[in-house]
């Protein structure tokens, strides 16, 4: 199964589509032999949009974030990420992820990591994937737990490491995250990195 998470340059059908998927399908099939990789989960979306509309923020997140509010910038990589407000550009998404993520701004190291992992406005590079990921991960951001733990899972970016995968899932899914109480479930199911349960 693909990964499910981390979007950029996807067209925003597709995304739709995916974020309103259920659970139950995305939980692997018994009978399909490929059916042995969890999901990702999708990446962050706006932070304190106070409300307003996209293009009522957009003058605001741009001032701010000229001024090096992460928030902002972070809310700026979003709407290029998605084409709101402002034409699709998914290089300016990553400049305003990059800003952002520099400053330690967790939902934006995530998103960065998914610019990297499905090398979208920047080439691909699983590797810095990871970085990011492991960056948001360790401030706490669920999503990026739950999507470093699907690189151990399948060994992208690190080696393959079922048990830190766990970690990873069990921490996003003590955050009441979906998609990693999902993949938590399928390593007891299957006994990868725990015992069989």
């Amino acid at each position: 199964l693909d990964a499910h998470q981390h979007k950029m340059g996807r067209k925003n059908k597709k995304k739709q589509d995916k974020k309103k998927a259920s659970i139950a399908s995305l939980l692997p099939k018994e009978d399909d032999p490929t059916s042995t990789v969890p999901h990702t989960e999708p990446t962050s979306g706006y932070v304190e949009s106070g409300g307003e509309s996209v293009e009522v923020n957009i003058e605001a997140w741009n001032a701010a974030a000229k001024q090096g509010d992460a928030k902002a910038q972070f809310n700026l990589g979003v709407c290029y990420e998605d084409g709101k407000g402002v034409p699709q550009d998914l290089q300016q998404a990553v400049k305003y992820y990059r800003l952002s993520a520099d400053q330690g701004f967790a939902p934006a190291q995530c998103n960065l990591g998914e610019c990297y992992r499905h090398g979208d406005g920047v080439p691909q590079d699983v590797q810095q994937a990871v970085k990011y990921y492991t960056l948001a991960a360790d401030q706490g951001h669920a999503i990026a737990q739950c999507n470093l733990g699907y690189c151990y899972h399948l060994g992208k970016g690190v080696p393959q490491d079922v048990q830190q995968a766990v970690k990873y899932y069990t921490l996003a899914a003590n955050q009441r995250n979906a998609i990693a109480q999902c993949n938590l479930g399928y390593c007891y199911k299957h006994g990868k990195g725990v015992p069989q349960d």
